[in-house]
């Protein structure tokens, strides 16, 4: 059995390319409208016993290491790593001594920046729920709650009751205040031996890559007395670029398929409230990284 057999064997295709077209059942098989062209009439099937999908419309089948290569543009050994790390698909070692698999230093490093913004976004976002003054400030632009949802929209807490409370969180879940200084969230205070973060007392705007997955964020003040600058951003780093970056893709990517064009648009706000209301295919630039 190769690296591509044994993702195979570890997850239903339906359940992938359900995430990306609606199915229904017609009788063996599974049909709906192609993901990959617009179509009136659904020609796209889904074989759950043969693991395989085809539409009849633009001639487009295979497993599902090649749809999710189709649709994420991608390599087929990005698409069945792309599906490991969503589906916490354990490598065995054999795949990883034959060198078949990518375990180098960066890839584990890659892996614990991005998990680190993860948890801190998923944390971010319980902590907007339970700090009213920062809710409060959210919905007062018109952001309604399934909003705040789609796009993990939070608030990271000041002072170090804050800190104590991430680091607490992080540590519970296998991550260390290390590994949270390496990703550029928190930073060694200059003037005592504590840590702070710059993203202390903001709304935070969690940024994803076009595969969903957290790489950086947004943050900006609220409260009138606060004097800093309106917004800080995460700063580049070896797994993050502004410049390759547009926000909300992950999310606006299949209506930009569905539409064949799409809204661009300068900032995260611009971005959340045209979805809001129902222009589901824009995306936005990363400020200052548009020349």
């Amino acid at each position: 059995m190769n690296i591509f057999s044994f993702i195979k064997s570890n997850i239903s295709i339906l359940d992938i390319i359900s995430e990306y077209t609606t199915l229904k059942k017609a009788g063996g098989y599974y049909k709906g409208s192609c993901p990959f062209h617009q179509e009136r009439t659904a020609s796209f099937t889904v074989s759950p016993g043969k693991e395989i999908f085809y539409c009849f419309g633009c001639h487009v089948g295979g497993d599902v290491i090649s749809f999710v290569s189709k649709i994420e543009n991608c390599s087929q050994i990005e698409s069945a790593k792309l599906i490991s790390e969503k589906y916490s698909i354990a490598i065995p070692d054999e795949y990883i001594k034959a060198g078949v698999w990518d375990h180098e230093k960066d890839s584990r490093s890659e892996k614990i920046y991005r998990n680190c913004h993860e948890l801190v976004a998923n944390w971010c976002h319980q902590n907007l729920a339970a700090h009213n003054i920062a809710l409060d400030y959210v919905k007062s632009r018109g952001i309604s709650e399934k909003t705040i949802s789609n796009f993990t929209i939070g608030y990271f807490p000041i002072g170090q009751q804050g800190i104590k409370s991430l680091l607490n969180y992080c540590k519970d879940r296998g991550v260390l205040a290390q590994e949270l200084i390496q990703s550029n969230i928190l930073m060694e205070s200059k003037h005592s031996n504590g840590l702070y973060s710059p993203f202390e007392d903001r709304i935070i705007f969690p940024i994803k890559d076009h595969l969903g997955r957290f790489c950086a964020f947004g943050g900006r003040i609220f409260k009138p007395e606060d004097t800093r600058a309106k917004y800080y951003n995460s700063h580049d780093h070896s797994f993050f670029n502004k410049g390759s970056i547009l926000f909300g893709l992950d999310i606006a990517k299949k209506s930009i398929q569905q539409h064949e064009n799409v809204f661009l648009v300068e900032g995260y706000m611009d971005a959340i409230m045209m979805v809001q209301y129902g222009f589901t295919n824009t995306i936005a630039t990363l400020g200052t990284s548009c020349t």
